[in-house]
């Protein structure tokens, strides 16, 4: 019981994680670089880290978990 309400728990943050990496996908880039090219790059890759995000919290815990 306690290992689906951590699951379920990691699957919420996913959500939140792809949700703030696509939409704050700009200004998180230009805390590191000015660089036009870079931050158009930026950009296009946050929302890939997101949903990585997504598939990884709730594997962290699973393995935990066994």
């Amino acid at each position: 019981m306690a290992a689906m309400v951590a699951l379920d728990c990691t699957v919420v943050i996913g959500i939140i994680n792809v949700a703030w990496t696509t939409m704050f996908r700009a200004q998180w880039a230009r805390l590191f670089t000015a660089d036009d090219s870079m931050l158009r790059h930026a950009a296009l890759a946050l929302p890939l880290v997101g949903l990585c995000e997504l598939g990884n919290c709730p594997q962290m815990i699973e393995c935990c978990v066994l």
